[in-house]
């Protein structure tokens, strides 16, 4: 199909793993503190007992049990530093009961964490939104990842100098894998009855391509000589001799079809078809319950 040429398709959940990975490569140090109090009040069942003793000394409902993370897996760091920021109050007060806890985050480390955590949500829920098995998947990629690179370039200029370096070293990753990615993507946003070809005209002004327009068609063009391929191999299994008339059908206006549709090209009828789709009005993307398959 098409040569080949969409044989190949980088996985987006997998390279949007590679790019949180390098960008929290420079955060390593900066929530050592967290991962060592974890550990601490997790090593054994009377430190977890102690931990949620003290939680309800100072009034703090545990409602997530704190774990440590997996350091190979950056959506583990992500959950540990989420659950263990409600009970920043807990550690606290730990740091001053227990003499050998000497590894309390400070207040600044606190708020650092807090900044991290907010922009690694995004990560985190496209990471789930890409991985979900009962809805369809394909038609998010393009524009999901254009929000991710338009969020990288927003925190380079954030003022704090450790998520900076961080944007810096995720940008470069995005390039590396992610500097061309249109094709089936592409493809998949245009048949999206809520986004077609604006929401990719939209992307591409925001991944900053100059020939924005130039683009679209191209997608649009791929699209249509897919459609094409399709509709040669379907007629290729199907003679015209083998078409009967039928009774609701027949005579003198089925002669007029079958002669409408043999004087037509396939390319041609193919092409309004598609054309006819882009010109409808596009779907409510407040549309409650939809399905883009139905």
């Amino acid at each position: 199909m098409a040569d080949g040429k969409f044989l190949h398709m980088r996985c987006c959940a997998h390279i949007l793993n590679l790019i949180v990975k390098d960008g929290l490569e420079k955060l390593k140090d900066a929530i050592e503190n967290f991962r060592d109090s974890v550990a601490y009040w997790t090593a054994t069942p009377k430190m977890v007992e102690k931990f949620e003793e003290i939680a309800k000394y100072v009034h703090v409902k545990i409602e997530k049990k704190i774990a440590l993370d997996c350091k190979t897996r950056w959506n583990s760091t992500y959950i540990m530093l989420s659950t263990a920021l409600p009970y920043k109050a807990v550690f606290m007060r730990a740091s001053r009961v227990d003499r050998q806890y000497t590894c309390c985050p400070t207040e600044e480390e606190f708020q650092f964490a807090a900044d991290v955590t907010a922009r690694l949500k995004l990560f985190n829920d496209i990471s789930v939104l890409f991985s979900g098995t009962d809805y369809v998947t394909a038609n998010m990629f393009f524009y999901k990842i254009c929000e991710v690179r338009s969020k990288i370039r927003e925190w380079s200029s954030c003022g704090n100098p450790l998520i900076e370096e961080m944007s810096d070293n995720m940008e470069a990753k995005f390039r590396k894998y992610w500097t061309e990615i249109q094709g089936l993507m592409g493809i998949a946003t245009l048949l999206d009855p809520r986004f077609k070809h604006h929401m990719l005209l939209y992307c591409f002004e925001v991944l900053q391509v100059t020939n924005s327009d130039e683009e679209v068609g191209k997608v649009k063009d791929t699209l249509s000589d897919l459609m094409l391929e399709y509709h040669i191999d379907e007629d290729a299994g199907t003679s015209s001799s083998t078409i009967k008339p039928t009774v609701e059908n027949s005579g003198f206006l089925s002669s007029f079809t079958a002669r409408v549709a043999n004087s037509q090209p396939s390319a041609l009828r193919f092409k309004s078809e598609l054309d006819r789709y882009l010109e409808d009005e596009m779907v409510d993307i407040q549309t409650e319950g939809w399905n883009v398959l139905v």
